[in-house]
């Protein structure tokens, strides 16, 4: 079990994340287990501890329930199966993993459900859409079975470089009434009524240099960065360990999402006042050598 002081090997910038975001549908992200405060995720449903694998995931809110604490949420699980299909994790057609592949949802542009071969079949497993063409950096299921919930402000926001103008991933509507659906025939869950959110609150303080030091104290949302670097796709991000019958080990696997974003706007602007200073440098040695 890995130390809550640990640190990962990549530290995505921080972006805020506001109450009047966290709304049903919305695609905000889990940060990894050692970053996250402890207890601070727990089930809806079920007994056991909470799998760290879990962790360092995006995430889809299913609810912000009227009932509950001001500042809870619960949600599903995003994963990309470290880049493979369902049907190459649960391809097998005995009941565990029919069960098993009952359990997700794809994410448009990601292939139909496997079980998608009938009309009965599109109805129950339904292929999820983002609103305004946004999409997820991998494609990608949503586990209809796991409701978990969470204080919304350990969350952070999601990001995605290949589509830097999409600051908003969020379900469209047709497909968040249709995983309520299904999590509701695989579990019962149902949202109840929603609180409606306020925007008193932010999650996360912006931790970028290039902001001035008079507006550290306050909590900024930061719209976009002012340059994003893509990192290598290594894809062995945040890995989760399935759950595994007894008469099935040899099924277990291990899946992953990445999710990773770099602002580095402070950086360029200080390689460009280090080029200007060699530059008047260079033209003051060429002057003196020439008058001489």
């Amino acid at each position: 079990m890995p130390s809550r002081t640990q640190r990962s090997s990549f530290q995505p910038v921080p972006r805020t994340v506001a109450s009047e975001d966290v709304v049903q549908g919305r695609i905000l992200f889990l940060p990894p287990f050692h970053e996250t405060p402890e207890n601070s995720v727990q089930r809806v449903f079920g007994k056991g501890p909470v799998d760290e694998g879990m962790f360092d995931h995006p995430v889809v809110i299913c609810s912000r329930p009227a009932e509950e604490e001001e500042d809870v949420v619960h949600f599903h699980i995003v994963t990309s199966f470290r880049g493979k299909k369902l049907n190459e994790i649960y391809g097998k057609t005995n009941k565990f993993h029919r069960e098993r592949r009952s359990h997700y949802l794809p994410v448009s542009p990601t292939p139909p459900h496997p079980d998608a071969t009938t009309k009965a079949g599109k109805k129950n497993f339904p292929t999820l859409k983002l609103q305004d063409g946004a999409c997820l950096r991998w494609e990608s299921y949503v586990n209809a079975h796991g409701v978990y919930k969470i204080n919304w402000f350990h969350l952070r926001s999601y990001g995605n470089v290949k589509t830097p103008l999409s600051l908003d991933y969020q379900l469209d509507k047709e497909s968040l009434n249709r995983l309520l659906v299904r999590s509701k025939s695989l579990t019962g869950y149902v949202p109840g009524s929603q609180l409606e959110p306020g925007s008193a609150r932010t999650s996360l303080r912006i931790s970028n240099p290039a902001i001035s030091s008079s507006r550290n104290s306050q909590p900024v949302r930061l719209i976009k960065p002012a340059l994003a670097v893509q990192i290598p796709d290594t894809r062995d991000y945040g890995s989760i360990r399935m759950p595994a019958s007894h008469n099935e080990q040899n099924d277990e696997q291990g899946y992953c999402m990445d999710d990773y974003f770099l602002a580095v706007g402070s950086g360029f602007t200080s390689l460009v006042g280090w080029t200007g200073e060699a530059l008047k440098y260079i033209w003051k040695t060429v002057s003196g050598s020439e008058s001489t």
